[in-house]
């Protein structure tokens, strides 16, 4: 039998993964400062349980969004139901969204870190760039690790416990693995509790990032020809970065502009 993963589990999924406050905030003083408004429609290329989707769509945006996993698929369309969010299947390097254009994109969860190359990731914002409108923005987040710099920690942490459904609650911890510098990869492992009235028990899963520094990151970005940086500012504390000099350690949020 399969080892389970988090991802496979949309409910647990969407109660431990919810948007936190603090990024909410940022992406939308981010999407403010890229679009010189709040956006009227927005795009998820890996929307997972669409979670984030209905923080937009409950603020009267358009939205849609994608994923490869069947399940997540099911519970974006059940969660967004009451919206008119298109919700399809599909890999986010190739997404086509038959209702773009779209003021704004945006993938800050991480999925974008779990792609394997710097290819994959042209080929994202490549996509990105043919569903936004001229001007629009994307948001996205990567894991950025700066060379010669060997702290890891904010990689490290925990969410929860929250509750997960009625009498049951969970929690999730996030652990460094294993760094292969050269590989630009850093294996995570990911202990999931769970506790109470809940048909699954606890598990441990593992899966890899691909990192990037800043100067990687730029390359990407000029190789896609399809975007320019705006601003850049670490998670895990809110602080502001140069978006064109050497970053911290973490996971980044960037927001980016489409090219006319």
């Amino acid at each position: 039998m399969p080892s389970p993963h988090l991802y496979q589990r949309p409910e647990i999924y969407a109660a431990l993964r919810a948007p936190e406050p603090s990024l909410v905030a940022a992406a939308e003083r981010l999407l403010h400062t890229t679009l010189f408004a709040l956006p009227t429609s927005v795009f998820d290329p890996a929307c997972g349980p669409g979670t984030w989707l209905l923080h937009f769509a409950r603020a009267g945006a358009r939205v849609a969004g994608s994923d490869v996993s069947p399940e997540m698929v099911a519970a974006a369309r059940h969660r967004l139901d009451a919206y008119g969010a298109e919700i399809v299947p599909g890999d986010m390097r190739a997404i086509e969204f038959a209702t773009r254009p779209f003021d704004a994109g945006m993938e800050v969860s991480g999925g974008i870190s779990e792609m394997p190359d710097d290819r994959s990731l042209v080929l994202l914002l490549r996509a990105a760039g043919r569903n936004l409108r001229p001007g629009g923005a994307f948001l996205m987040v990567v894991s950025c690790v700066e060379p010669h710099d060997p702290n890891l920690s904010l990689y490290d942490g925990s969410i929860g416990p929250v509750e997960i459904g009625p009498g049951a609650s969970g929690a999730v911890e996030y652990r460094v693995e294993r760094h292969d510098r050269s590989a630009r990869a850093i294996t995570m492992r990911r202990e999931v509790s769970l506790s109470g009235s809940t048909e699954h028990s606890g598990f441990v899963d593992r899966y890899a990032l691909h990192t990037c520094s800043a100067a990687e990151f730029l390359r990407v970005l000029d190789a896609a020809e399809a975007f320019e940086l705006v601003a850049a500012e670490l998670v895990e504390t809110g602080t502001a970065l140069d978006p064109t000099s050497a970053w911290r350690n973490g996971e980044v949020l960037l927001a980016l502009r489409r090219r006319s």
